[in-house]
């Protein structure tokens, strides 16, 4: 699943009337961290992907872009897999014979274990990523500062743009010390963003079938 990214810079129109002063290398950084937030608190960004993996590790399964934030469920061959903690295997240790569980490595990569001597297995996976947090510029010659891994998905941006422009003031406006510092504004900022956080985490609890969360029984 290919994913078409928006720069969040894209929010400075929005973000940097109300942080007089504030450069708006530190707005983008920060909805950067707003967004990783967003991410993990709601999971709403689900990737999936299905590819022919020829060996046990795995390094590149999702864009460069992002995280991987948590394995929702995978299959090899249509088997499912039991997501376990990658410390929980070595590199070397790993046997032959049937897929029957994977870990997530690194942000990027994953061990599918165990794995067959013949043939590549199919691999089919729903993950929920996060954007990266480590700084890459230099790569855009016309804006050489630019960090071009300060990105979001662009459904994201257009979905969420001011909610992550919230998030980001909250974190701008209480830079204390600085011209634009003012921990009023970022408070009220931050019960926009956390009411937003809520909210959509309410949302993809039920799904897109608006299912009612259903809590469990006690027996107690």
């Amino acid at each position: 699943m290919s994913v078409l990214f928006a720069h969040l810079d894209g929010l400075l129109p929005i973000a940097l009337p109300q942080a007089n002063g504030c450069p708006g290398f530190w707005v983008t950084q920060m909805a950067r961290f707003a967004a990783v937030e967003f991410c993990e608190r709601t999971r709403c960004w689900r990737h999936l992907v299905s590819f022919d993996a020829p060996q046990a590790v795995i390094p590149h399964v999702i864009p460069v872009e992002a995280a991987i934030w948590e394995i929702e469920r995978a299959s090899a061959d249509g088997q499912p897999l039991t997501a376990v903690q990658h410390t929980d295997v070595a590199k070397d240790s790993i046997t032959v014979g049937n897929p029957r569980y994977i870990s997530q490595i690194n942000p990027w990569a994953i061990v599918v274990h165990p794995f067959p001597e013949t043939g590549p297995v199919r691999i089919d996976m729903s993950v929920f990523l996060k954007p990266r947090s480590d700084i890459v510029t230099g790569l855009d010659a016309d804006k050489p500062l630019l960090d071009s891994l300060c990105v979001v998905p662009e459904w994201m941006m257009q979905q969420h743009g001011e909610k992550l422009a919230d998030g980001a003031l909250s974190r701008v406006l209480m830079m204390e010390g600085q011209p634009w510092y003012n921990p009023q504004r970022a408070a009220y900022h931050r019960a926009l963003f956390d009411k937003a956080l809520n909210r959509n985490h309410a949302a993809n609890m039920r799904g897109q079938q608006r299912a009612p969360i259903r809590m469990p029984t006690s027996y107690m």
